[in-house]
């Protein structure tokens, strides 16, 4: 050994190497066989090909997700325990390599500041990963920060690590014991190591060492192996699952269900009825990234964290509901393997079977769940399209969503007659686009702000704001319908094709520069989904809208509420389109206005519970959500709650009606407070 510059011997007091390469090969095969059975389990799930489209973009934001890990850092604690273990073993791994290419190959690339510089990054590295492991076992097993307790596959994962790295440091200080290591100084742990060894035996046989150092090398080895070849069998998998979860990651809006025209389709000649299949009502339906999702999960509970129905104590989960369809899929998988003649097998009813069937209808569809899983689980789209197969094939759908679904086929609108909606708008200072005719910008008004008399305000502050700035502006009048909102999160699709086809229809037969909306269930609806039949046309919210004409609405406006405020970000504008900064603008430009931030805000707001067509079903939970989110307004000390979309504003109405606290708070649009 050249001792010119700094390195040491590779392999230093081991025999019979050969065993390591056995042992090497047994593992590989071992991990090949375990992530084989992975991938078939994977390709059985039904095609999803919009999935690799773009696959250049696909894969720098997959390494960026890798290497920077932007997802797991979104929230700091369990983001540092994860980078304190997953930088330090890239070190370990890139080191392991470069150690493998000089003895397997005869280079001679670990000397010199390469030694140096990689010795003692690892040794650094293993005291992150020790500590990593110890944060992430105490927020796990404490409980600390709303992680959820969980089993043996997280105390193994975590306690497997810590041995690798333990052994590590042993092989290490035992090394450094039994010879006089003239670059101690470069494993600083190991050198500790030693000289603990060395003060605890002052009079060891330094042989004693070098056989306690061949012993613990093959016991690391052993270890290091083990870990490869259980890769595909432990939450260690996750290594390679979830960036591939990422690369395959929906490109389009969240919400937006694939669907075939059912018009079309049931004017085949060859459409059998009895044959048709609409929705995810079975394992068989489920794509090979449903089945992927089901792998990636690493059940971190962050989803639970987070999910409005779960911290109220409602029965449902989203962690529940990823973990009950791997393992409906997995029983499946199981019977198939052992009954391949009889296909039937293969079939595994999802309600009823993975939960019960109440159970897909408490979610709130406000998209925190997928927002927050560093695993890029997609459980909103799943949600909906069992929705679909639900209440179009099976025919079940919640009592209280009856009435709202009865009216929408009946009369257009979930809430009333249209000539409601014609009287109010004819008493309104606004021209109605006819077919044919032009305006600049057409307002979307929007069923709730229609129907319900105490959100008019809404509608008539916003076309006084446009007025007074001297802009075109007109609506839709009679041929306004339901955007198609409630349809979607029920899952009734056909009724949800046919209002989207008429409200295309009808905004296609006249011009305009772009589409104005009060609620941002309707600019979803508009921007989202209607391009997919054939509706391409600008929207905009009306806070984006103000916040660009700022000047030119500003100075025509008075105070409305001065004082402490906060703001209630509505969860179909600051997480499904990320916009959050306008409303904020437009406050800021309001005199007398002190702005206080919830603890969750902004794409990380706390659904005001009506989302997931919960405004029309309430199901009579006692613990309501929007009474939580109430409480979170009170925590910051304003006095009032703004927000943006009107079923917010109507959660909130309905929290404050049974509300005892001491301070009252008053709930407003912010369009209240720039129209005196």
């Amino acid at each position: 050994m050249d001792l010119s510059q700094p390195t040491r011997e590779i392999m230093w007091n081991i025999s019979s190497a050969s065993i390591m390469y056995v042992m090497a090969l047994i593992s590989v095969l071992a991990a090949g066989y375990g992530i084989y059975k992975k991938i078939l389990f994977i390709r059985r799930g039904k095609p999803a090909p919009d999935r690799f489209q773009n696959i250049f973009i696909r894969i720098k934001f997959s390494l960026a997700q890798i290497f920077f890990q932007k997802k797991t850092l979104k929230r700091f604690l369990p983001g540092a325990f994860h980078s304190l273990i997953f930088y330090p073993f890239l070190i370990l791994f890139i080191t392991t390599a470069i150690i493998s290419m000089d003895y397997d190959l005869n280079t001679s690339i670990f000397k010199g500041h390469i030694y140096s510089v990689l010795s003692i990054l690892c040794d650094i590295g293993g005291l992150f990963i020790l500590a990593g492991v110890f944060m992430a076992y105490v927020k796990r097993f404490r409980k600390l920060h709303d992680i959820p307790v969980t089993g043996f596959s997280d105390h193994f994962a975590l306690l497997f690590l810590a041995s690798i790295v333990m052994t590590g440091f042993l092989v290490e200080g035992l090394r450094m014991a039994a010879i006089k290591d003239p670059f101690s100084m470069y494993s600083p742990v190991g050198r500790y190591m030693a000289n603990f060894f060395l003060q605890l035996s002052p009079h060891t046989p330094h042989d004693t060492f070098q056989n306690y150092h061949a012993v613990f090398w093959w016991i690391h080895a052993i270890l290091t192996f083990s870990f490869i070849a259980l890769i595909p069998y432990t939450k260690f998998f996750h290594i390679f699952i979830i960036p591939a979860n990422a690369l395959l990651k929906k490109a389009s809006a969240y919400g937006v269900l694939a669907h075939d025209d059912l018009d079309t389709i049931m004017a085949d000649p060859d459409f059998e009825y009895d044959n048709f299949s609409l929705g995810t009502g079975a394992t068989k339906d489920l794509s090979f990234k449903h089945r992927l999702d089901t792998l990636a999960c690493i059940s971190c509970g962050r989803c639970e964290t987070v999910c409005p129905p779960f911290i109220a104590g409602h029965d449902f989960s989203p962690k529940h509901f990823i973990n009950s369809m791997g393992t409906l899929m997995k029983n499946a998988e199981y019977y198939w393997n052992h009954n391949k003649k009889d296909q039937s097998s293969f079939f595994r009813e999802i309600v009823g079977n993975a939960f019960a069937k109440e159970f897909v209808w408490n979610c709130r569809t406000c998209l925190a769940c997928v927002d927050a899983c560093p695993a890029f689980v997609e459980h909103l789209d799943l949600f909906l399209d069992i929705r679909r197969n639900e209440i179009n094939i099976k025919g079940r759908v919640p009592e209280e969503a009856r009435q709202p679904l009865k009216t929408i086929e009946n009369l257009g609108n979930p809430f009333g007659p249209q000539k409601e909606r014609n009287e109010w708008i004819s008493s309104l200072d606004v021209p109605v686009l006819g077919k044919g005719q032009t305006c600049d910008i057409l307002f979307f008004i929007g069923c709730h702000i229609t129907f319900d008399p105490s959100k008019h305000h809404i509608a008539e502050n916003i076309i006084k704001l446009l007025t007074r700035a001297g802009i075109d502006v007109a609506v839709l009048g009679a041929s306004e319908y339901c955007c198609g909102d409630p349809l979607r999160l029920f899952g009734e699709e056909p009724l949800f094709q046919t209002a989207v086809k008429k409200q295309v229809k009808a905004l296609k037969e006249r011009t305009f520069k772009q589409i104005l909306t009060a609620c941002p269930h309707c600019y979803t609806m508009l921007k989202n989904e209607y391009i997919h039949f054939d509706g391409h046309f600008d929207v905009v919210h009306y806070t984006d809208f103000l916040a660009e004409k700022i000047q030119q609405v500003s100075d025509k406006t008075k105070p409305g509420l001065p004082g402490k405020v906060t703001f209630h970000d509505p969860c179909y504008l600051s997480r499904y389109h990320q916009k959050h900064d306008a409303p904020r603008k437009l406050l800021s430009n309001i005199p007398g206005i002190r702005l206080l931030e919830m603890v969750q805000c902004k794409e990380d707001s706390f659904c005001c519970g009506g989302g997931g067509g919960h405004f029309f079903m309430d199901l009579h939970r006692e613990k309501k959500i929007n009474r939580l989110r109430l409480d979170h307004v009170r925590d910051t000390g304003a006095n009032s709650v703004i927000t943006a979309c009107p079923f917010c504003l109507a959660m909130f109405e309905d929290a404050l009606k049974s509300d005892n606290g001491e301070r009252k708070i008053t709930v407003a649009d912010i369009t209240d407070l720039l129209v005196s």
